[in-house]
């Protein structure tokens, strides 16, 4: 099979070039536009039990995803000063306006102190944010100035900013193949 192939190309190796030279420019066209089609998510399988169970101890238990961790680090003091917990119910008070946010558990909503580091430096809110993988990043990237407080580092885990970083990572990295891909294709055609 690869012999035959390798005779019409050769029989044929000005044909194949010029076709080459042409179709190179278009795919790249075609690329562009289909790079920005790219979703990110899709990791629920509703058909799995483990999703269904999922499910069920949202439904009945209210229990979150965290899709956003929202870390929040004093670099003097503790969480629990009157200056630094005002900031922070702001945020939290601007997050609670916001129709994609689901719910917000935070040491200032619920007085648990599994939210708060054995130092009292850190703190942490849990954000759960409503609609698909994909409205959530969107969500995550439009809310993302909101959790901006003076004076405090912010740092950003969960289920939607891990997604968003992987996403952003093989987005990255399919773009850089391609162009490493097209030249050498090229030249191997060529030669």
């Amino acid at each position: 099979m690869f012999g035959a192939i390798a005779r019409f190309v050769i029989r044929r190796r000005a044909v194949v070039v010029g076709l080459y030279v042409v179709l190179v420019p278009v795919a790249l066209a075609l690329t562009g536009s289909v790079l920005p089609l790219l979703k990110a998510g899709g990791f629920e399988d509703p058909s799995r039990e483990s999703w269904q169970a999922f499910e069920v101890i949202q439904r009945e238990f209210g229990a979150g995803t965290g899709d956003i961790i929202a870390v929040y680090t004093v670099p003097t003091g503790t969480v629990g000063d009157p200056i630094v917990t005002a900031r922070i119910l702001s945020v939290i008070s601007r997050l609670e306006k916001e129709p994609e946010v689901g719910a917000i558990q935070s040491l200032y909503t619920t007085g648990a102190p599994l939210f708060m580091s054995r130092d009292g430096t850190k703190t942490f809110l849990l954000i759960d944010l409503l609609g698909d993988e994909q409205q959530k990043i969107e969500a995550f990237l439009r809310l993302k100035p909101a959790f901006s407080v003076d004076d405090l580092t912010v740092q950003f885990s969960g289920l939607i900013p891990t997604n968003y970083s992987v996403f952003e990572t093989i987005r990255s990295d399919l773009m850089r193949a391609e162009l490493l891909a097209f030249p050498l294709t090229a030249l191997i055609v060529f030669l």
